[in-house]
């Protein structure tokens, strides 16, 4: 038989360009750069926490950047990071 993937939850989105995972101590987390929504570059990349007594990831804190595409987490020691990649292409000419 065939083994599909079920839907765990539902999150709103428009133009995430990618989602990060990452874990600190036992919290894990999902990131997503909102790049562009087919109009407008500006919007809110969302980060969000995993609540195990809501078996759910809610809401955990708002960007607000023109353009994003792309977090990445990584760590230095004990010092834990969150890298946001941007880019809001603009129109230009040359003659």
């Amino acid at each position: 038989s065939k083994q599909q993937f079920e839907l765990f939850q539902h999150i709103d989105t428009i133009g995430v360009g990618r989602w990060e995972h990452f874990q600190i101590g036992t919290a894990h987390f999902l990131a997503g750069g909102y790049h562009y929504d087919g109009s407008l570059f500006e919007h809110e990349s969302r980060i969000f926490r995993y609540n195990s007594s809501a078996v759910q990831f809610e809401l955990f804190q708002a960007v607000s950047v023109l353009g994003a595409w792309d977090f990445e987490y990584f760590r230095i020691g004990d010092t834990h990071f969150l890298a946001l990649a941007s880019f809001y292409g603009v129109n230009t000419t040359s003659e």
